[in-house]
């Protein structure tokens, strides 16, 4: 069952990627003494119990489902869940740094964490703050100054069009 990324109350049309909603008897009834996220992820509709799985997922003809990527910035590194906004946090907390997005290249057995940032700090005070302050696994491979980070039409760092920016670099 997925549902419209723009709105979640709506159905996704096949062919059309959307939040994989996970419904049934087998339903888990929430999150264990975490009350907040149990009410964002688990909704009652039409008299039947959903998760909201967070997967943004494609519908083919045949039903077959097929990943898209996150309705979120969640990512998931050997075994460990990384939200991409905590390393961004870390990095902003920089003094010099205006502004930071951390992104991932290679996702599979190569995966990676890159991050741009905005500032006139060297790199180097980014990895050993990054050392500091993160547990191995979410800290970057790589650290790059931009002048610009991309924006959306929202004024918003656009993760996407960073991780095609920085895996150019990365290639060249």
């Amino acid at each position: 069952f997925t549902h419209s990324v723009g709105d979640p109350r709506e159905p996704a049309a096949r062919g059309e990627a959307g939040e994989l909603w996970i419904g049934g008897p087998c339903v888990g009834l929430g999150y264990y003494a975490n009350p907040e996220e149990t009410a964002r992820r688990f909704l009652r509709l039409g008299g039947t119990d959903y998760y909201r799985s967070g997967d943004v997922v494609r519908e083919d003809v045949n039903g077959l489902l097929y990943f898209q990527g996150r309705a979120d910035n969640q990512v998931k590194i050997r075994g460990h869940r990384i939200e991409l906004e905590e390393i961004d946090a870390v990095v902003e907390g920089v003094a010099g740094v205006q502004r930071a997005v951390t992104v991932v290249l290679h996702p599979g057995e190569d995966t990676e964490l890159h991050v741009a940032y905005m500032g006139p700090i060297s790199r180097e005070a980014i990895a050993a703050r990054c050392r500091e302050r993160l547990p191995s696994y979410m800290r970057p491979s790589a650290v790059v100054a931009l002048e610009a980070l991309p924006l959306n039409a929202n004024g918003k760092v656009d993760r996407l069009a960073a991780a095609k920016r920085l895996d150019q670099r990365a290639k060249s």
